[in-house]
């Protein structure tokens, strides 16, 4: 062969080289090589631990296991982004991680900018499975507690219902329910300012609970201060409009409860606007009515005086719920009314 053929041949060839050159080129920045360690709950090298990689977009796995070095490494990965879980004996040993593997150079562990190392160090995983568990017995102990708490209250066991519930709001005073309690606890035992300032922390701690307002606003009527009671009625009121018929239906038998029948009038009143067709509304609104008489003297004969609307709360009560709770005391009230109201004196409603 001449050199001027062997030349020929050589261009040839070059010329081939340098064809197949990006194809190749192309091919290796799609596909990358990965490498990564993973150290077990103890601190030392993982053994036969599966690395499970999954491709989102295509959804390709490829597994690796690490070697008693606790170490894997496998060329030809395709590039993009994958989820990575650890698995040993079946188990799964670690979090799901998201990564990204890269290809070309940035996936080629000689060049500096590697970037395909994914380690994995279980001695955190275990640490963190640690404070679960002991947050987790912490947790345990504090329901526990709450619950004897909440026992001893409702049998009437302040003291020692205190002793728990301080002990958690030790702990924890970020809890409106143990506050709750505690203001049931210093309730019951008679340390009104302590009960007051619980109630308080309880709303204070969780404001949008309209029940919260409604024992705050019962206990003030406990303490004879009905305008701060009417308050917290009120607000419960507004933060639950649904239920604000049972609020000024629970505010006036808190008021009648207390004896107060003149305040229980007002807020009764209310409930039956509201909600027509609450039954029990209107049975306690005939007898705060009918415990509002007033009396006047005719002659030598002392009248009884109704105030408007008492008879047609019993007779509203009896059209609702004729057989109802209170039926046969709405009953004897208009007997009593009967017998004892004269009809030139009885005041209807306009």
């Amino acid at each position: 062969m001449s050199a001027r053929s062997i030349t020929r041949t050589h261009l040839a060839v070059l010329l081939v080289v340098l064809a197949l050159c990006p194809a190749a080129w192309s091919q290796s920045a799609t596909m990358g090589t990965v490498k990564g360690k993973v150290i077990n709950q103890d601190g030392k090298p993982l053994a036969g631990a599966v690395l499970v990689f999954t491709h989102l977009s295509q959804g390709r796995t490829y597994e690796f296991k690490t070697d008693k070095n606790g170490e894997y490494f496998s060329m030809g990965v395709q590039s993009g982004e994958y989820d990575i879980v650890v698995k040993y004996q079946g188990q799964t040993m670690a979090d799901r991680k998201r990564v990204r593997v890269a290809g070309g150079q940035a996936g080629n562990p000689n060049d500096f900018g590697f970037q395909n190392q994914f380690d994995f160090d279980l001695t955190v995983r275990k640490e963190q499975s640690e404070a679960a568990k002991h947050q987790q017995e912490e947790n345990l102990q504090a329901k526990s507690g709450f619950e004897r708490a909440v026992a001893l209250n409702k049998a009437g066991n302040f003291q020692e219902a205190l002793t728990e519930l301080e002990a958690l709001a030790a702990k924890d005073p970020r809890q409106w329910v143990v506050h709750y309690q505690m203001a049931l606890s210093f309730q019951g035992l008679k340390r009104d300012d302590e009960a007051l300032a619980s109630f308080k922390k309880a709303v204070e701690l969780n404001p949008s609970n309209a029940q919260l307002y409604g024992a705050l606003g019962a206990f003030y009527i406990k303490l004879n201060r009905p305008e701060e009671a009417r308050k917290q009625f009120d607000l419960a009121a507004e933060l639950s409009p649904d239920d604000a018929a049972t609020a000024f239906f629970n505010l006036g038998i808190n008021f009648i409860n207390n004896n107060d029948f003149k305040s229980a009038l007002e807020p009764l009143k209310r409930a039956v606007e509201l909600d027509p067709s609450r039954v029990d509304a209107y049975y306690w609104l005939g007898v705060v009515l009918y415990n509002s008489a007033e009396y006047k003297m005719e002659g030598n004969e002392l009248k009884t005086v109704l105030l408007p609307g008492t008879r047609e709360a019993f007779e509203q009560y009896l059209a609702l719920a004729p057989s109802g709770k209170y039926a046969n005391d709405a009953r004897e009230a208009l007997t009593a009314i009967e017998a004892t109201v004269p009809a030139s004196v009885r005041v209807r409603k306009k």
